[in-house]
């Protein structure tokens, strides 16, 4: 397998969308920012306290997650219609289903894909079966990256991203302190009520920190986008990527 590295950037707001004014969530290290687009899963510890803000991210996640999942079927509707073939499926499979199927731009005489920076997949997390938003976000200018297949690279390889799933993707079991919860202009909100310290909630971790090249479309380190094949790059749908 052939790895080529990025530099991935953690947004202080959630990408797209307005933070609600009922509730600040800044949840620190390993992922800084209001609503950081890290955390996928929010569980809460029996015996702890609860904060209201802890409770507003669960309907302000499912409502994002729904709001994308209608977003992707539209936008690929047209495609698998107009361009599909009998062997193309919709929007949805294993791997990574980018929210637009335009995102990608494949140039062959250069082996060259351009992505689109800021850029929404569906992503499955091979450990535990489960699809997440992930917002693909790189550092530096302009509205996409470069990314240039290696020449190692054989034919009905994958290309994807790489994940940072903290313990191999399994839940970590974090615990915030609600002490560091606040605003990004240094508010604190820490519980009011005695002898309480620690937030009554942990995270599932999940961030895109790669691409690169696989030869397994989906591991729990690895969600393939793509296949290379002798005629060009498809999606994992069996829908040709637009060359450029």
């Amino acid at each position: 397998m052939t790895t080529v590295n990025i530099t991935t950037q953690n947004l202080t707001t959630h990408p797209d969308f307005s933070v609600p004014t009922f509730g600040l969530i800044d949840f620190g290290v390993p992922s800084t920012g209001r609503f950081s687009v890290g955390y996928k899963m929010i569980a809460f510890e029996p015996g702890k306290i609860l904060q209201a803000e802890e409770l507003n991210e669960l309907p302000f996640r499912m409502q994002t997650h729904e709001n994308l999942t209608m977003q992707m079927i539209s936008n690929w509707i047209p495609e698998v219609v107009f361009n599909g073939t009998s062997q193309t499926t919709g929007p949805g499979w294993d791997g990574a289903t980018p929210l637009d199927p335009n995102y990608l731009t494949y140039i062959p005489t250069t082996r060259v894909i351009a992505i689109t920076r800021g850029s929404w997949y569906l992503c499955k997390a091979n450990s535990n079966g489960l699809f997440f938003w992930l917002y693909f976000q790189t550092a530096g200018q302009g509205t996409q990256i470069n990314f240039q297949i290696p020449q190692e690279t054989v034919v009905n390889q994958y290309i994807g991203f790489g994940i940072n799933t903290t313990a191999g993707g399994e839940y970590t079991g974090e615990i915030v302190n609600c002490n560091s919860v606040g605003s990004s202009s240094g508010v604190k909100h820490p519980l009011t009520l005695k002898n309480s310290s620690v937030c009554g909630s942990s995270r599932y971790y999940l961030r895109i920190t790669s691409v690169e090249v696989s030869n397994e479309p989906i591991r729990n380190d690895f969600c393939a986008f793509a296949q290379l094949r002798s005629d060009g790059l498809y999606y994992l749908n069996n829908s040709k990527v637009k060359e450029g």
